[in-house]
């Protein structure tokens, strides 16, 4: 699938194929990763690493959940240390 861009300035449309766009996904994905803001600094890369109890990982695990969102690398573990927590993911 392709993509028409049309440059706010020139006037000039370009399509953009799926390669750029995938691109622009993972840039964007970098860049909301920076505007995270916390005063928990912990982000767990793998359940493994969140000290779950071993019949809750296994569940995780046994559902095929292989890594756990942005979302989950820096709330769960703070939630387990029943520190305060707001959280808001990413939609989509």
């Amino acid at each position: 699938m392709a993509y028409i861009v049309c440059d706010s300035q020139t006037g000039e449309n370009e399509v953009v194929d799926q390669v750029e766009e995938a691109e622009k996904d993972e840039a964007t994905k970098e860049y909301e990763e920076e505007l995270i803001q916390s005063n928990w600094n912990e982000v767990c890369e793998h359940f493994d690493d969140m000290e779950l109890k071993d019949e809750l990982l296994r569940g995780v695990y046994g559902y095929g959940f292989e890594r756990p969102s942005a979302i989950q690398q820096r709330a769960i573990k703070p939630i387990i240390l029943e520190r305060d927590v707001i959280a808001q993911a990413q939609s989509g």
